[in-house]
Order: structure tokens, then sequence, then C-alpha cells
């Protein structure tokens, strides 16, 4: 061991620091493509607290730890080292690929970032964050936080000094969110209520309130007339009001307290099934709805290592979201609408294909739905397609196949209870699109053919010769992310042929989405 020790076969490494390289067994912190800075910072303070000074150490260690998305960025440094100090080349130009340059920083903080399930004060460290060392001024900085929050909480800021500074805002602000905790209601942006008169329930709903009112005011004018007319007192004898009482058959407690009384006395047509409550707390009943407080929400959130959103697992909605500011879709609305259960309409913007890191070691990939909404969102079409268990009690998601799972951040948020309204709104055929939902419901992975009888055709000899024309970076970028999103889902699979078909990329209906011919 001490032969092994005092060898010096990576350059530039002392005894110390390979005896201490060889005997710790703390891991590396992982990679995370959100915020390489921070990464680095904390890779910095590990190789510190281990002794790690020399480059050729430092460099290998790197270099184990990153993922493949990153190691082909970097492709030709890791194939060869470069000199004399290969770690901090390599590490310069890791940031260099993935650091925001100072105007897409400027540009993503007045445009791209929102509140959603943060707090002020944590809002605001992002925003610092997300500015670093950029010019942008304290003033800046400050009022572009203080209009992403929401407007209650604006107005209770306008009354403080202008000259207070953030952090002490942040605090007062933290303050009046717990005081009023958001709910899922809050995060609909462009909400637009559907007219009663469409819903036929409603419209009975009216009627009935309607005549009701009526009688009610017919009751009070001949009230009052009679109370207007001069008629001499009566004296009432108390056996006779006591009749009066118990002409509707209840005894005196019911017919005093009604559905409030702990007691009862026979005769009584009271409803039998009330009694059984009787000396029981009576508790009112829950009702189902996204704006209750969100105290008792059992929603978690995990977060995507790829992208650095935070998705908010829901199995009360039929589809995964992304918000429309985390895209480049612009505001072109797309003919789906989502609704909440609610019945609040929100307005969707296309699609958007990603590849989601869990933290389960491997990627998945979706096509997700951007809605107008400030918050992403995990659904059940997502979780069904890759089988994943939901323990909403320990906030954790489960993937079946392996067992693994990953620890979600508690959520202050309800469920929204999306669903995808039908692209039709006459009454004729809404009963036929909801017999058969599979006609609206979005399903990224193939249906099964029943048929036994399969179709192979192989061909033989060369095809037509067409000269290789090769695609612009972006469009061979967009067709690789299409195949292999295919290629997961098993819609394709890879050809056993040497030949190859020329691509053709075409823009689809929605800005930023094209489609390989």
């Amino acid at each position: 061991m001490a032969d092994l020790v005092q060898t010096k076969s990576l350059e530039d490494k002392s005894s110390v620091d390979i005896d201490t390289v060889m005997t710790t067994n703390i891991l590396i912190p992982e990679f995370d493509l959100s915020d390489p800075e921070l990464w680095f910072a904390q890779l910095e303070h590990y190789f510190t607290r281990h002794n790690i000074k020399s480059e050729g150490v430092r460099y290998q260690e790197l270099c184990s730890v990153l993922p493949s998305s990153v190691a082909k960025e970097v492709r030709d440094l890791i194939l060869s080292p470069p000199t004399p100090q290969p770690h901090t080349i390599l590490r310069r130009e890791i940031m260099n690929h993935l650091s925001l340059s100072d105007g897409q920083r400027i540009q993503r903080l007045f445009q791209g970032e929102t509140l959603g399930d943060r707090s002020p004060s944590q809002f605001l460290r992002h925003l610092q964050a997300l500015v670093g060392d950029n010019t942008v001024g304290e003033a800046v900085l400050k009022q572009g936080w203080i209009q992403a929050l929401p407007r209650y909480v604006q107005h209770c800021l306008d009354a403080q000094d202008p000259d207070t500074f953030s952090s002490h805002l942040a605090r007062i602000a933290d303050r009046i969110i717990e005081r009023g905790p958001p709910t899922a209601s809050s995060m609909i942006h462009y909400t637009k209520k559907e007219e009663p008169a469409n819903d036929p329930v409603i419209a009975q709903l009216i009627a009935s309130v309607k005549s009701l009112t009526e009688a009610v005011s017919k009751l009070q004018m001949g009230h009052k007339d009679k109370s207007m007319s001069p008629q001499r007192p009566r004296f009432v004898s108390r056996n006779r009001l006591q009749r009066s009482k118990q002409s509707g058959q209840f005894c005196w407690y019911h017919w005093k307290f009604g559905a409030q009384s702990t007691t009862c006395s026979q005769p009584c047509a009271w409803p039998k099934q009330t009694l059984k409550n009787i000396g029981k707390q009576i508790t009112p009943p829950q009702v189902a709805t996204t704006d209750a407080g969100c105290l008792n929400s059992r929603l978690f959130y995990v977060r995507d290592k790829n992208s650095g959103l935070n998705f908010l697992v829901d199995t009360g909605a039929a589809l995964s979201i992304i918000p429309n500011n985390k895209t480049e879709l612009g505001r072109e609305t797309s003919s789906v609408t989502l609704q909440a259960a609610n019945k609040t309409k929100i307005a969707t913007f296309g699609q958007k294909t990603m590849t989601l890191d869990l933290g389960f070691r491997r990627q998945f990939p979706w096509i997700f739905t951007v809605a107008d909404l400030d918050l992403a969102i995990l659904g059940m079409d997502f979780l069904e397609r890759y089988e994943f268990l939901v323990d909403t009690n320990k906030r954790r998601l489960t993937l079946k196949e392996t067992s693994k799972y990953t620890k979600g951040t508690e959520s202050r948020i309800t469920s929204l209870n999306l669903i995808q309204t039908p692209p039709v709104t006459t009454a004729k055929f809404q009963d036929i699109l909801a017999e058969f939902p599979e006609l609206t419901k979005p399903n990224p992975q193939p249906s099964k053919s029943k048929l036994k009888v399969c179709h192979a055709i192989k061909t033989e000899g060369a095809p037509a010769f067409a000269k290789p024309r090769r695609l612009a970076p972006d469009k061979l970028k967009l067709a690789r992310a299409e195949f292999d999103y295919m290629l997961q889902l098993g819609i394709i699979r890879p050809s056993d042929s040497q030949w190859a078909s020329p691509l053709h990329m075409v823009p689809k209906k929605n800005k930023g989405d094209w489609r390989p011919c």
C-alpha cells in the first residue's frame, strides 16, 4: 500500500492527494443543468474538503460525473485532455456552453419568470441569482419582483416606504402570503366563465330560484296587508298556542329548533335518519372545489434536472402542462381548450416535446400541452404511460418498473382537475364525444393492434439515388429529438437497411413545431 501511495503515475499528484482520493467514500454532487455555476461552487467545496489540489485528479473527477448531454458538448476536451490545466479549461468550456448571456438573463428577468409556488423571498433570491453581476439596478430588480407578485400583495407593499430594502419587503410579502395562502384558481390567466344560459342545469336552477323569490314576495305582501288591517287584538290561550305549534306533527323541540335540535319527544314526524345525529357534533358537508383554502393540499412537486422546472404531480389533471412563459410559442392560441373543475376556460398554445430527468437514472420524453398557467403539471397521461405510483402521504413518486422513488416537495396548491373540452360546443355532439373520450384525449402511445396478421415487405436492390443534403443545425436538433421520442415510445424501430431516405422538415401550424417528412 505504501508503494502504491508513493507512485506518481498521474501528472502533478502528490502522495497526499492520491491517498485522499483513494480513501474517500463521499459522492460528488450530481450535476445540475439548471444552475451549473452553483454546481461548480459545490464541487470546489468538495475538492477543498478532501484536499484534492491536483488539476489531473480534478479533471478526472469532473469527467466521471458529467451527464451524457453535457459530455457531448465538450467531447473533444474529454477525448484529448487539454494542457497544462485540464480541469480549469474543461470547466470554462462547460460554463460557456451552459451559462446564459447577459441579454438572455435580462430577457428572462422581465419576460419568463413568475412566482409560481415559491414564496416571495425565494423568488427574490432567484431573481438576484439570475441577474448575477449584471448592471441591472436594485430599483429595476425590485420593481420587476413586485410586478410578479399577486395583486393583493402588491397593494400591501405599495403602502410601504419606497426606500425600504427589498429583503425587508420580501419578509413582509411572506407574511401576507402565509395569512392568505394561494389557491389553484389563482394560477389561471385570462379566465373566461361559461355562460349560465348554455348549461340546462344552471338554467333550471335559475328558474327555480326565480319562482321561489316570487312566492316569498307574495307571502311578504300578504303578511304586510294583514298587519296593516285594523283588527282588535285577541287573547290566545296557552293550550291553543301549543296545539297550533304541533299542527305539523312535530314535537316542540323540532318545531322550535329544526335540524339543530338535540332532543326529540314522541310523537314526532321528524325524519328518522336525522335522529341518529342527536348528541353529536354537527359538521358542515365537505364541498369539492379548487377555490377552497389549500392548507389541506396533499400534492407535491418533483424537479426536472434538465429544465430546472418544478412539476406539480396532480392525479386529478388529465393532461400534462407546461406554462407558456417557459416556451417560445408566442401568444397565438390553438383550437384546443382546457377546462378546470370550476368551469374556467384555459387557453392553450400548442404542444412542446420535452425530455424529463426526475432522478431515476433514465429520461422520460413527453409531449406537453402549453397552457396559460403559472405552473407545470404532470398529469395522468404521463403518470399512466410510465406507470408511476403516487404516494401523497409520504410525497413520493415511485417508478413501478424499478421500485425506485424520488421525494417531492410539499405544495400549497390544490388540484385544478384539468380536462380537455371537446372541439365542438353543439349539444347534439357533446353526448357522443362524452361516450368516446379517447377521440379527444391525447394519447402519444400507439394503440396495440388486435389483429393476428402481420405483413412484412422486404425490398432488394439499391433505391433511387439522391445526393445527401446537410440539415440546418436547428432543424437537425429538432429532427433528432422527434425520432428519439418516437423510438422510445415504440412508434418506430431501428432499421436493418444500409440505405437512408432524404428528410424534409415542414413547419406545423403551431409556432416552433416541425414535422419530419
